[in-house]
């Protein structure tokens, strides 16, 4: 058979069979328009602000994308390639060579890669401004977005994808060359026996389900909310596929047993399809409930980040400027405090400066051991603040007797009637549970606490008051202040190089300009918004396509027993009921299943997001109802659209 009537065959059989190849064909044509844009995000945004956070982002979405390309669409052609095995079966049948039938389905795919590579490319090209300017607004950068092709992103995109299709085309080679026309032409038509439940699988499922939610419920800090995240995830997914594959059969046997329930028309017909194929059916659920999880997941989080940002940058950095000092003795200290002052003096006054010191240390493991019943933390931070500094900081005018301590805390309530703090116990005044301290411990991801302290018992600590002590001075924006702080930090520069050339100085400070680093804030958060709307798209179409292909599939199995059905007396409007049934009853079970795996992930994931500033709870809440309210909707409609081409399939002839 020459190559011109192959060439047509494979080209007429994309046409005819478009109910299968369409959608595969726009799912190749979206991943090929998300891999070039996140590529060539990465190579159009070299030199700008935030560019290092925004690169990283888009190599870690390359390689996400990258890898649920290969098994998405490995998993999709797989959908594609059976619903044809009769058609494949009969070109044999009729004639053709095994070679012939091999080649036809290599010319099929390299022509379906060829229309989705150059459309792909074509609307990632013309979009990529387009997300350039969505991403330069999330980041709240003013510069316009350059438009520029980038030839190593289109070369990139297309290894990958070139990749995917040979590992598709060796696949589909495979399935025909190791089944003769017989088996093929009845691929279709073979019966499935009724699945077994397997206990031990049934128990697995849920001793992996219940110890991945216990895990994300129980954890009490952020280092193991952090080092338990995958593995919580991990067991989940286990237990999510062991209870759809086994849990659900035997679920419906249940069902089965209750005659009430099972004697009936409706219930009789879709019970007994599920129970037939849902050793089939539930992976494609199971699929569908961990994809949608990460949906929900990914959106609330990321969303929830970025909302906060503005509140993060006002906690992080409380003044415009600000400077850290640290083991400077007290008189130092003054020095420094009189330098900034004539420094304001001369050059312009300030709206606010304000000053206070602080002590950290890290609690020893034995106080610690009498903590855990309370803070359950392997590391526990002190930050102990003079009274007289605090007074200053916060206005007031609280005293504290010589055992007497105010507690903040920064996570989570404790009840604590008294402190042991090296060796010696003091009696808590008051616990507030608001931290007031904000600035450089606002980004410390460990749960530091903060105790107030009358200034005559820091020797008790072993404090050295003239050298131990660290030191905050912030100021706000005044008529001059850009050239008052240039000239304090030349002023600094110079007075704090002085004081380091004493005999065994380990003194040194830093500072801060809250407008410098919310540039920074807003392209870490805005560009993982950006990345997560992306990875939030490709996991939503993938939800899409797989329900779809579900649907497809189901239909033509579905057909001939529902022809059967109509002939020994169920009438349409009957037959119609039972279809709805049975599309209803699997259709929502993973959307349901997803927003439970969500609601107890939110524990373990609020904790690993305080590490990165979360915005407040109710913020969090607020952005889970209104995604989860979308994507509800969203997967509503995709259930209209797919039981309407389901009840089509199922309906013709009948």
């Amino acid at each position: 058979m020459n190559k011109p009537i192959l060439f047509k065959l494979a080209r007429q059989n994309i046409k005819k069979n478009s109910r299968y190849t369409f959608p595969y064909i726009l799912t190749c044509i979206g991943t090929i328009m998300m891999t070039y844009n996140v590529s060539a995000i990465r190579d159009n945004i070299e030199g700008m602000w935030g560019a290092q956070y925004i690169q990283s982002y888009m190599v870690i979405g390359l390689m996400v994308i990258a890898i649920f390309s290969v098994v998405f669409l490995l998993y999709t052609n797989r959908f594609v390639i059976n619903q044809r095995q009769k058609e494949l079966g009969l070109y044999t049948v009729l004639g053709m060579e095994k070679s012939h039938v091999c080649m036809m389905v290599i010319l099929e795919s390299c022509l379906m890669f060829l229309l989705s590579l150059i459309i792909g490319l074509f609307l990632g090209i013309l979009f990529n401004k387009a997300m350039l300017m969505l991403l330069f607004k999330l980041m709240h950068v003013s510069q316009a977005a350059r438009f520029s092709i980038s030839i190593q992103s289109i070369i990139s995109t297309t290894a990958i994808f070139g990749t995917i299709l040979c590992i598709t085309i060796f696949s589909n080679v495979i399935n025909v060359v190791r089944k003769n026309p017989i088996d093929l032409i009845h691929a279709q038509n073979e019966g499935e026996k009724e699945p077994k439940s397997n206990i031990l699988i049934t128990l697995i499922g849920l001793i992996s389900l219940i110890s991945g939610y216990y895990m994300a419920v129980t954890v009490k800090d952020v280092i193991n909310a952090v080092l338990l995240f995958f593995v919580a995830v991990f067991l989940v997914i286990i237990g999510t596929y062991c209870l759809f594959t086994s849990g659900s059969i035997a679920f419906l046997k249940l069902l089965k047993k209750n005659k009430h329930y099972y004697y009936k028309s409706k219930h009789f017909v879709s019970l007994s399809g599920l129970i037939y194929r849902m050793k089939q059916n539930a992976v494609g659920l199971g699929n569908i409930c961990i994809l949608s999880t990460m949906v929900l997941v990914i959106l609330n989080s990321t969303l929830t980040i970025y909302l906060g940002v503005d509140r993060n940058i006002r906690n992080r950095y409380p003044n415009d400027y600000g400077y850290y000092f640290r083991n400077y003795s007290a008189n130092e200290r003054e020095s420094i405090y009189s330098t900034i002052e004539n420094e304001i003096e001369k050059n312009g006054g300030v709206d606010n400066l304000v000053s206070y010191t602080f002590y950290d240390y890290l609690m020893e493991s034995d106080e610690i051991q009498t903590l855990n019943h309370l803070f359950n933390e392997e590391y526990l931070g002190i930050t102990v603040l003079p009274l007289s500094s605090f007074n200053k900081m916060t206005n007031q005018s609280i005293s504290l007797s010589e055992n007497e301590i105010l507690l903040y805390e920064k996570y989570h309530s404790v009840n604590l009637q008294e402190l042991t703090l090296r060796g010696k116990t003091f009696q808590v005044k008051d616990i507030r549970y608001t931290p007031f301290v904000v600035g450089r411990d606002y980004a410390d991801i460990s749960s530091t606490y903060y105790v107030v302290i009358d200034d005559s018992q820091l020797d008790s600590l072993n404090i050295n008051k003239d050298t131990d002590l660290s030191y905050y001075i912030g100021m706000d924006s005044g008529e001059s202040l850009g050239k008052t702080v240039d000239s304090i930090t030349q002023s600094l520069i110079t007075l704090t190089e002085n004081f380091e050339e004493r005999e065994g100085s380990n003194s040194w400070y830093y500072g801060e300009d809250k407008e410098v680093n919310r540039e920074d804030v807003m392209a870490l958060y805005g560009g993982f918004l950006f990345l997560g709307i992306f990875l939030g798209s490709l996991f939503m179409m993938a939800t899409v396509l797989i329900i779809y292909y579900k649907q497809i599939t189901e239909g033509f199995q579905d057909k001939k027993r529902f022809e059967i059905l109509q002939k020994v007396g169920m009438d349409r409007k009957e037959v119609k009921q039972t279809i709805n049934d049975q599309v209803l009853m699997v259709f929502f079970l993973p959307l349901l299943t997803a927003i439970i795996h969500t609601c107890f992930a939110y524990p373990m994931v609020k904790k690993i997001l305080s590490a990165i500033a979360l915005g407040s709870v109710q913020q969090y809440f607020l952005c889970a109802l209104i995604i989860t309210f979308c994507f509800v909707l969203i997967y509503a409609c995709i259930y209209k659209l797919t039981a309407h081409a389901y009840i089509k399939i199922v309906e013709e002839k009948i």
